[in-house]
């Protein structure tokens, strides 16, 4: 039984988690369909403008921080030109790029350095090996992070992974072993099985090179003995310190996140306060900034466990 009673996570910052489609080139059996179904696709530029507007007077003192993901945003041509957009709204804002690292070696050397942070994801069942690596060599973003896939049907290819970067790369901040969890099944399924020896690997295997990050988010522990200390999600999710159904959770007040169908929620991983607009009709309703009482089992998503909640 976990000893939390609060997690801290930064509060100057306002997030935005945004699934901006869910057209994917890949189809992993770990994703819901709703992420790569491709029945949404890219947006309209000038309606992002303004729902972007509509949350900025919402919060005008706050640094606005955006976790952008797919499907896989590097197919949409227009892509880079949304990442002006989002710059010219919200000025000194963190974008932050999640992808599955498609595109090849020479997209990443010209594009890399428009992102604060390019998020790497190695998914082994669809992924060549060499190319992944080589794509991370000349990105030229300066803050590059990768979470392995640690998909237990491929195991041993994820850890060659994880050795040829650990061989090869220099540039990259942290790589880290991502457990699966089956969120594609249901909100309520658990981990997927692993033996010990995985679990204990994945615990004891992380690479961290002294990279400076774009954005410092220190997450912060806080015990029933009374220590504090800095926590990482995944940690959290490995040593099942994540269940927090009662708890009250500032998703909605310190974040939101934007779905493919357009649904505006608090949280990335749930539902927990509902629906709070819809950002490709430029709908945002009135609602209170106020945390909410988390009424799920346990908490998966890695952004969600980052924002503040207590007993």
């Amino acid at each position: 039984m976990s000893n939390l009673l609060e997690i801290q996570g930064p509060s100057n910052i306002f997030q935005i988690d945004w699934t901006v489609s869910n057209i994917c080139n890949y189809n992993c059996y770990y994703c819901a369909d709703d992420a790569k179904i491709g029945n949404y696709t890219w947006p309209d530029i000038e309606v992002v403008s303004k729902i972007l507007h509509k949350i900025k007077k919402l919060h005008p003192h706050k640094l606005f921080s955006y976790n952008l993901l797919g499907g896989e945003l590097t197919l949409w041509k227009d892509f880079i030109r949304f990442i002006s957009t989002i710059r010219d709204i919200t000025p000194n804002c963190n974008i932050r790029l999640l992808t599955n690292g498609r595109m090849p070696s020479t997209y990443w050397e010209k594009n890399g350095y428009k992102f604060d942070s390019v998020q790497f994801s190695f998914h082994a069942r669809q992924t060549n090996v060499n190319d992944f690596v080589q794509n991370l060599k000349f990105c030229s973003c300066k803050d590059i992070n990768v979470f392995l896939m640690m998909d237990p049907q491929y195991w041993d290819k994820c850890i060659m992974a994880f050795n040829l970067i650990k061989e090869q790369v220099t540039n990259v901040r942290n790589v880290a072993a991502k457990p699966i969890d089956n969120r594609a099944k249901s909100y309520q399924s658990k981990l997927t099985l692993y033996t010990q020896n995985q679990i204990d690997w994945m615990k004891n295997n992380k690479i961290t090179l002294p990279i400076k990050k774009s954005l410092e988010k220190k997450i912060v522990g806080i015990y029933k003995d009374k220590n504090k200390k800095i926590v990482d999600p995944f940690q959290l999710i490995l040593n099942k310190e994540t269940a927090w159904k009662g708890w009250t959770c500032n998703i909605g007040v310190d974040k939101l996140s934007f779905r493919p169908n357009g649904e505006i929620t608090g949280g990335s991983g749930c539902l927990v306060g509902g629906v709070l607009g819809n950002w490709r009709e430029n709908i945002l309703n009135t609602y209170k900034l106020k945390p909410i009482k988390c009424d799920k089992d346990y908490c998966f998503c890695g952004s969600d466990i980052e924002i503040s909640k207590k007993l």
